[in-house]
């Protein structure tokens, strides 16, 4: 017959800190979480068609902002790229690897004046 259970005691747990590099990812994954945690009420008002031109421009801002778009499915990789060309986001503030391996710069790391730098957004405001 086996022994019932029995709860552990404070005294037997014992606790290791976490190294600095499973902090940060653990840290990612959080931030990750949450973000899609907010935008999934956007993404079903999205794919509905419920969102404006603004909404939906925020939306893909976001999603550029935090790598989403680059790990969703195609159709929103293909959105967010066109909306940069456009000039009506900017890539993030982080460089990204999408789906396939493919780099997508910072905002930072690109010239100004073309697509999906500050400049370029703010010339295709004005015009």
């Amino acid at each position: 017959m086996s022994r019932p259970a029995t709860p552990l005691s404070r005294s037997r747990l014992r606790f290791t800190p976490l190294p600095r590099t499973l902090l940060i990812i653990f840290s990612n994954f959080i931030m990750c979480f949450n973000s899609t945690a907010n935008s999934s009420s956007l993404k079903a008002d999205f794919e509905a068609g419920q969102l404006n031109e603004q909404e939906t421009i925020e939306f893909f801002q976001e999603l550029i902002d935090s790598g989403l778009a680059w790990t969703m499915p195609g159709s929103y990789g293909r959105t967010a790229m066109a909306m940069i060309r456009s000039g009506k986001c900017l890539l993030g503030t982080e460089g990204h690897q999408d789906a396939y391996g493919n780099y997508v710069p910072s905002r930072n790391e690109v010239q100004p004046g073309t697509p999906g730098s500050q400049a370029f957004v703010l010339n295709s405001l004005a015009s």
